[in-house]
C-alpha cells in the first residue's frame, strides 16, 4: 500500500521533532569541543619552545702564488672538509658546550659522546659555493646565538686551535 505524499507542515513537524531530539546532543558536542579546545590551548602554551638561530657567512679562500684559484667545486668540497674537521670534532664541540654551559641538567649525568650526539642534533649546515649557513636549535634564543656565534669563531679560527691542540699533544 501506498503512502499518502507528505504535505509541507507535515515535513516542518517531523524536522522541528528531530531538530529537538538533537539539540541535547549539540549542547554535548560543543561541551566536548570546547574541553577538548582549552586542553589543546593549555598544552600548546605549557610545551617547552625551541628557538632556532642561523647565520650565513662567505669564505674568503687566498689565491694560490701562480694565479690560478681554485673552481667553484673546489673551494666548496674544502670548505665541506674543513667544516666537518671543525664541527666533527668532539673536542671542539665538548669545549663549546662547557664555555656556554649548554644542557646544564644534563651536565655531569651525561656522557660527553652523548652531548655531542645531542648538540650534533640540533646543529645543521650548509654549503653553497663559498657561503656557509649554520643553523642551532636551542631553548632559549640567546644561547642558540652565543652557540652561533661560536660556532663562527671556531670555524674561524680552527687553523689556529689545530696547531694549538697539535703543540699540547706534542708535550
Amino acid at each position: 500500500k501506498e503512502e499518502a505524499p507528505l504535505s509541507l507542515t507535515d515535513l516542518l513537524v517531523r524536522y522541528g521533532a528531530l531538530a529537538r531530539r538533537s539539540l541535547r546532543y549539540w549542547k554535548r558536542a560543543v561541551a566536548v569541543f570546547a574541553v577538548v579546545l582549552t586542553a589543546g590551548v593549555a598544552w600548546a602554551a605549557a610545551r617547552p619552545r625551541t628557538f632556532r638561530s642561523e647565520a650565513r657567512f662567505q669564505v674568503q679562500e687566498q689565491e694560490r702564488p701562480d694565479g690560478n684559484g681554485p673552481g667553484a667545486e673546489e673551494v666548496q668540497r674544502s670548505i665541506e672538509n674543513r667544516l666537518s674537521q671543525v664541527y666533527g670534532s668532539r673536542t671542539n664541540i665538548i669545549t663549546l658546550i662547557n664555555r656556554l654551559h649548554l644542557y646544564p641538567l644534563l651536565q655531569g649525568k651525561t656522557s660527553e659522546t652523548k652531548l655531542a650526539e645531542l648538540f650534533w642534533g640540533s646543529l645543521d649546515r650548509s654549503v653553497q659555493a663559498d657561503t656557509v649557513q649554520i643553523g642551532f636549535k636551542y631553548g632559549d634564543p640567546e644561547d642558540a646565538q652565543r652557540v652561533v656565534q661560536g660556532l663562527i669563531d671556531l670555524f674561524v679560527n680552527a687553523r689556529r686551535n689545530t696547531a694549538v691542540e697539535r703543540a699540547r699533544e706534542a708535550l
